[in-house]
């Protein structure tokens, strides 16, 4: 997880750049780059007046991709080993999908 202050635009692009270059994915019988973790890249924008005493305006953008969540499908063809890793990564996705509708709930 990764924070910074930028100024500029191109500073943002390059840790969005970071972000996507960090991200993990994995082919899955219906997709060849499913995504198999979660990521959010958040932009704040401050709007300030020099020598003004308005309130600063304040926008958010979020962009927030979830990992896939695939049918419990595991292909006949692959190693007992990657079956096991499959399943594990397909639970805790599933896991933690699970956990973030629990917090929109809340919310």
């Amino acid at each position: 997880m990764t924070y910074a202050n930028v100024n500029n635009i191109n500073d943002a692009l390059k840790y969005l750049i970071l972000g996507l270059r960090n991200r993990v994915t994995g082919p899955t019988l219906g997709n060849t780059k499913s995504s198999r973790s979660h990521s959010i890249f958040q932009i704040t924008l401050v709007q300030q007046h020099k020598g003004s005493k308005l309130k600063p305006k304040i926008s958010r953008l979020r962009i927030v991709d979830l990992a896939g969540s695939e049918k419990f499908k595991i292909p006949a063809n692959i190693s007992q080993q990657e079956k096991l890793i499959r399943i594990q990564e397909l639970t805790s996705i599933n896991t933690s999908l699970s956990t973030l509708g629990y917090c929109i709930s809340s919310l």
